[in-house]
Order: structure tokens, then C-alpha cells, then sequence
């Protein structure tokens, strides 16, 4: 996803929000994690957050995020290499 991303954007199909608007962002993540983290904060680990992360990816490229079919699916399949394998 990310290589599929960084090609999108050298291509142009997309632009980079601005730099406030990163900042704000990255400290949204921070207060969000301080809140949720609690004491484990510094040494919490996002790789759960993977699924969350690829669908920013794909609202980056302008694609739908939710990518299986169905809402029961959505719910209860987890999700793989091949569900982003085209837009």
C-alpha cells in the first residue's frame, strides 16, 4: 500500500495537505494516544492500527476504504493483501 501511495503522489493523482495541517494531525495522534495509552504511552505499539492506516492510504488516492463487499464482511473478515489489490 505504501509503495502504491508513494507512486499516486509522484504520479500527481493526489497533494500533500499542508504543513499546519500535518502538525495538527500529528498532534491530534499524540493526544490520542496519550489519552488511550495511559502509562504505556511512549512504549505503546501502533502495528493494531494497521487496518486504520490503509484506509487513509486509500482516502489519499480517492478510493473507497471500505473494500470488502458487504457490510457483514466489513465486520467480520479480516482484511489482506488482496482486498487492496485494485482500486
Amino acid at each position: 500500500m505504501r509503495c502504491r501511495w508513494l507512486a499516486e503522489l509522484l504520479d500527481g493523482t493526489f497533494k500533500l495537505p499542508g504543513i499546519k495541517e500535518m502538525e495538527k494531525d500529528v498532534a491530534n495522534w499524540d493526544e490520542y494516544m496519550k489519552t488511550y495509552s495511559g502509562q504505556y504511552y511512549r512504549r505503546s505499539c501502533i502495528g493494531a492500527l494497521h487496518i486504520w492506516y490503509n484506509d487513509q492510504l486509500c482516502k489519499d488516492m480517492g478510493w473507497n476504504p471500505k473494500r470488502k463487499k458487504g457490510f457483514i464482511a466489513e465486520l467480520f473478515e479480516p482484511y489482506g493483501p488482496m482486498d487492496y489489490a485494485s482500486s
